[in-house]
């Protein structure tokens, strides 16, 4: 199973998650946002559970998470100048 986790919950995070629970072998297992709030309303609009999905109230806690394998980035361009290099040095 490769698990995806979720830096951001813009409204396109929500189409890539649906198309991440519809594609086999795939599962999204952790979201995180600026506050822990947004991450928690976000997985309960998604009916993501949380025995499955941890949620995270910043986005560099997630980056941590041994069950992610793929980070998806839907975050402001402007932001993907700090946070990809942080995506790819969390390995």
């Amino acid at each position: 199973m490769v698990g995806f986790g979720i830096i951001g919950c813009a409204d396109i995070a929500q189409k890539i998650v649906r198309t991440i629970a519809k594609t086999e072998g795939c599962s999204v297992v952790a979201v995180a946002s600026r506050s822990i709030e947004k991450a928690e309303q976000f997985c309960a609009s998604l009916d993501l559970p949380a025995t499955s999905c941890t949620r995270y109230g910043s986005y560099a806690d997630l980056l941590g998470d041994a069950n992610v394998q793929v980070v998806y980035l839907p975050l402001p361009t402007a932001l993907h100048l700090e946070w990809a290099p942080k995506v790819a040095a969390a390995g």
